[in-house]
């Protein structure tokens, strides 16, 4: 995705080395990436979303923000708390996707 590049680009843990304030920038531009595509998943995975919202600490009006209104990356400032969430998707092996594949794939 556009976010995975972004990071891998800018890099950031190499960045705090160098530019501790740009690294925070980036850092802070991702934090809102993850909540632009909350928002913007909700319909498709709501319960994801749903956790991503607690993470992130959004109000009730943050979390009915608009495609438009979330595809501004300043609106978590500097400083606003957020959590760590578990994992939202467990990682597929390749047995487990054999398995789902016999299971639901058709002819």
């Amino acid at each position: 995705t556009a976010g995975n590049q972004y990071i891998d680009v800018r890099a950031p843990w190499a960045l705090f080395k160098t530019d501790k304030a740009e690294a925070a920038v980036v850092i802070r531009t991702c934090i809102n990436l993850i909540r632009l595509y909350a928002i913007a998943s909700a319909p498709f995975i709501p319960h994801t979303a749903q956790s991503l919202y607690d993470a992130l600490q959004l109000t009730d009006t943050e979390r009915r923000h608009t495609i438009t209104e979330a595809a501004d990356l300043n609106i978590l400032a500097a400083g606003r708390p957020f959590e760590v969430p578990a994992p939202l998707f467990q990682k597929l092996d390749d047995d487990r996707v054999a398995e789902l594949k016999a299971q639901y794939g058709g002819e």
